[in-house]
Order: structure tokens, then C-alpha cells, then sequence
């Protein structure tokens, strides 16, 4: 093997290594924030204290359900997808908030980024009391262009709490979510 031949085949290694490099990397990335897309032009501004945006989202028996169907219930509505780590890591408070609070409290885990199969394979696999739909994220009219992203609604329809990314479920269902739902419930109370 000559020089030059020596030469241009580890220039050929450093090149394809270095592709290899980058698409891992940019596929890491894109797992760690999840669901990533442009902003759409639907996305109106979302804000604690304003009124929830309606939206059409699909369910896994192929029906439609818009979130004013949940009207007059505790809503968290959670945008996340199954390739997201931290979307998986706090599914387990969804369980547990659904089942503490089932009169009071409705769990929507919206998927927007992974096909219908791996969506009813997972559910068949997990079994959630909560209920999982999907959205094509350029048709949600919330900013979900990094996942997990949860809003809790109030059953008048009004934002009461937004919380972008997750830690463990442990942490989220302690000191976000159930603080926030009780906080609702006293209200109600008064």
C-alpha cells in the first residue's frame, strides 16, 4: 500500500467517523429535548391566567376529543413523546395524580411525536389509567417545540400552571403537580 493510497483511506475513516459523530450527536440531542420542530403559526401566546386554547386531538380508538370536552374537571395536559427520557421519567406521577384525584382531576398525555402503533404497543404494555391521545404538533395551538410540556387547567379552562421539561416522577408529582391541583381544589372550596 503506497503513501498516498495510506493517506487517502484514513482521510476517507476520519471523514465517515466524523459523520457518524455528528448524526449521534444530533440524534442525543433531539432525545434529550424531545419533541423539536419549528414554532407553528397556530401557536397563539399560552400564559398562566389565560384561557386554555381549544384544541381537536385524536385518542387511540381512533376518535376524536377536543380538551373543552373536559370542561368542568382539573386538567393536566401533557405534550410529550416515547423517544423523550424525561417525558417517560414523570409518567409514573400521571398514574398516581389520576389515581389520587379520579372525581376531580382527567390526565391528557398527548403524544406528538411517535406513530399510533408504538403508542398502543405502550399502552398495552403500561396499562395507564390516564388517558394517552396524539397530535400532529404543527396542528396544536400550544408551544410544544420542546417536550415534556404540561399545563394545568382549571375546571373553568383557565391556565393555572405551566411546566416545561421534568425531573422524576417523584420530585414532579411532590412539588409541582399535586401542589398545584390541591391549590385548585381549596379554591373550589371557598
Amino acid at each position: 500500500m503506497s503513501f498516498k493510497s495510506f493517506k487517502k483511506n484514513k482521510l476517507k475513516k476520519i471523514i465517515i467517523l466524523s459523520f457518524l459523530f455528528i448524526s449521534l450527536s444530533l440524534i442525543c440531542l433531539t432525545s434529550l429535548s424531545g419533541c423539536i420542530d419549528s414554532p407553528t403559526e397556530e401557536s397563539t401566546e399560552v400564559k398562566e391566567g389565560s384561557a386554555a386554547p381549544d384544541f381537536t386531538f385524536s385518542l387511540l380508538d381512533k376518535s376524536d376529543a377536543k380538551l373543552s370536552d373536559y370542561e368542568g374537571r382539573i386538567v393536566l395536559l401533557n405534550f410529550w413523546g416515547l423517544g423523550c427520557p424525561p417525558c417517560i421519567m414523570e409518567l409514573p406521577a400521571f398514574e398516581t395524580l389520576q389515581r389520587e384525584f379520579p372525581d376531580d382531576l382527567t390526565v391528557l398525555a398527548i403524544n406528538c411525536q411517535d406513530p399510533v402503533v408504538a403508542l398502543e404497543y405502550f399502552k398495552e404494555k403500561s396499562n395507564p389509567t390516564f388517558t394517552i391521545g396524539y397530535v400532529d404538533s404543527k396542528n396544536c395551538p400550544y408551544p410544544i417545540q420542546s417536550i415534556p410540556y404540561t399545563v394545568i387547567i382549571d375546571k373553568e379552562g383557565n391556565i393555572s400552571l405551566i411546566q416545561i421539561g421534568a425531573g422524576s416522577a417523584e420530585v414532579m408529582y411532590n412539588n409541582i403537580y399535586k401542589p398545584a391541583i390541591v391549590s385548585l381544589l381549596e379554591k373550589e372550596k371557598k
